[in-house]
């Protein structure tokens, strides 16, 4: 009975998901024109440049090695990446108790001749940790965790942002 009960659940469940138009996000697609691709500009120190090329190569998106952008058919500029923090609020002592971090890096994507295809986005992400002077290699380790989760959620984002921007472009209508 019970299984019963949950199977009908689960049912109207996934029932309700499709009818209002929900669905896994699908892959990526990159058009074979607008490949290979390269990734230009991004600080390696955050780590962008790794987790966009993890990504394009999760979706079989081929790219170039780094330094030879002339042999790509578009390139993906990141730039202003930067990784800023600032104090929220203060203790009675005087003493940051919470901090945020923002992180900030703008996209665009244009191919060989410099011709646009994504104009400049801006991708800004903030995150809010606390700070305790009791526990300094923690809140470091939070602090790096927070940054690295970042790096990923960006990454994503530029990916949907050009997957958006290239489903807009395919689905005009042409004059």
């Amino acid at each position: 009975m019970k299984r019963l009960f949950l199977g009908l659940v689960c049912a109207i469940g996934l029932g309700s998901m499709v009818a209002c138009g929900w669905h896994l996000r699908g892959a990526f697609e990159l058009p074979a024109e607008w490949q290979p691709l390269a990734i230009e500009g991004a600080n390696l120190k955050f780590g962008l440049n790794q987790a966009l090329r993890n990504q394009f190569e999760a979706n079989n998106i081929s790219l170039v090695q780094i330094g030879d952008e002339r042999n790509a058919a578009v390139i993906l500029t990141i730039s202003g990446e930067q990784l800023n923090s600032k104090i929220l609020s203060i203790g009675a002592d005087g003493k940051a108790k919470e901090f945020e971090l923002i992180y900030e890096a703008n996209v665009q994507l244009r191919d060989q001749e410099g011709k646009l295809i994504v104009k400049p986005t801006l991708i800004r992400l903030r995150r809010d940790y606390s700070f305790d002077e009791g526990q300094v290699l923690g809140k470091d380790a939070e602090k790096r965790l927070l940054r690295e989760q970042m790096v990923q959620e960006a990454s994503m984002l530029i990916i949907n942002k050009l997957n958006t921007s290239l489903k807009a472009q395919t689905t005009r209508p042409h004059p």
